[in-house]
């Protein structure tokens, strides 16, 4: 078993769609990202990877002046598989 963990600066895209007044579109936020977790090998190359990550962002107002934003996160389980050169 091997276990990590990662610390980083980021950028969030949102992409609004459409609205009753027209196309929203993209827009972006700086997120803050941190998580860990553990790869257990399977093979030389291939491993099982489980992992928490946090996400912390500021909410876009997706154009609408009438939506005040503000700090938020998102909290991600994940499992999968990590390919090593």
């Amino acid at each position: 078993m091997h276990p990590f963990f990662n610390v980083g600066p980021g950028i969030l895209l949102f992409n609004g769609g459409y609205a009753p007044g027209g196309i929203v579109g993209w827009s972006a936020t700086p997120e803050f990202v941190f998580g860990g977790g553990v790869d257990t090998p399977i093979s030389r190359h291939l491993s099982l990877r489980t992992a928490y990550r946090f996400q912390f962002f500021r909410n876009t107002d997706f154009g609408d002046p009438q939506f005040h934003p503000g700090f938020t996160h998102v909290q991600q389980p994940m499992v999968g598989l990590s390919w090593k050169f």
